[in-house]
């Protein structure tokens, strides 16, 4: 059967990931991915950092490890992850946390339905609870056509931004972040890319570098970069509030227990944010 070929920066991504994705049903899943598209971008971005592949390995860990630490609270929980491409992190969370998580909603705009085949060939046993949405993230009726895949608005969810947020306006996000003001409790686990004034000099033109080769490659016009208080008065404004801030030091002790890249502030240009909004 053909692999699923992904898009230059996906299949990059994905490549810098796969240390993650070497066994059990995620291996297996990972494998039916056709990842050639990103081979030259790849290349590239190597040739300015040949070290980037740590940044998303630490990112994909935390991220996965932040989601595991909410769930511990007690479910049921459904956590919806926002521009799911190809990711596994669905499939992952189902294995390792099954008895918490209610159902996994992934949203995005193209490959759904591919996505969804795949899971029923390499998970057959969980895959009724990965429901796979084609639908505009930042839509009006994103949590209408959510709530037609069996949504319900009042149980906790978990919300997930990861790789996305610096290629949408700053209107889409607060749309995104409006539509979860729901009648259970949300909590939003959120990947950001900070502005250069916020980067040890040294370190910016790693990010810069990267971005660039990303932005060419997509077509991007701009990459929207966050600090932290504009999240926290975008949260803020919706009704709701930042719980946490997590910096790529923070990320890199979580997965390695050593600090080889990140160790001290200003060295990281991604972070990561929990934000909640309690009914009322």
């Amino acid at each position: 059967m053909d692999k699923l070929k992904l898009e230059p920066t996906a299949a990059l991504v994905m490549t810098w990931a796969l240390p993650l994705y070497q066994s059990g049903p995620v291996g297996d899943f990972v494998r039916q991915l056709d990842l050639s598209s990103g081979s030259d971008l790849f290349r590239r971005c190597h040739a300015a950092c040949d070290w980037y592949g740590e940044v998303i390995l630490n990112r994909k860990h935390f991220i996965r490890h932040q989601i595991a630490e909410h769930l511990e609270a007690g479910g049921p929980v459904q956590v919806v992850l926002l521009a799911a491409g190809k990711s596994p992190l669905g499939l992952e969370l189902l294995l390792r946390c099954s008895s918490q998580i209610s159902r996994v909603f992934e949203v995005d705009v193209v490959g759904m339905a591919e996505k969804e085949a795949l899971y029923q060939r390499t998970s057959p046993g969980v895959a009724d609870r990965l429901k796979c949405v084609t639908a505009d993230i930042a839509s009006q009726s994103l949590s209408e056509e959510l709530c037609q895949a069996g949504f319900c608005l009042d149980i906790t969810t978990i919300i997930v931004l990861e790789g996305i947020s610096y290629y949408i306006s700053e209107e889409a996000l607060k749309r995104i972040v409006s539509s979860f003001r729901l009648s259970g409790k949300s909590i939003f686990i959120l990947e950001y890319l900070l502005p250069c004034g916020f980067i040890e000099p040294s370190r910016r033109m790693i990010p810069r570098s990267i971005f660039s080769l990303i932005k060419e490659s997509t077509g991007q016009k701009e990459i929207r970069c966050y600090s932290d208080e504009d999240l926290r008065h975008i949260f803020s404004e919706a009704g709701g509030r930042v719980i946490a801030y997590h910096s790529m030091q923070e990320m890199e002790w979580n997965r390695t227990r050593r600090n080889e890249y990140f160790n001290g502030p200003g060295l990281g240009w991604i972070k990561c944010l929990s934000a909640e909004f309690k009914p009322e």
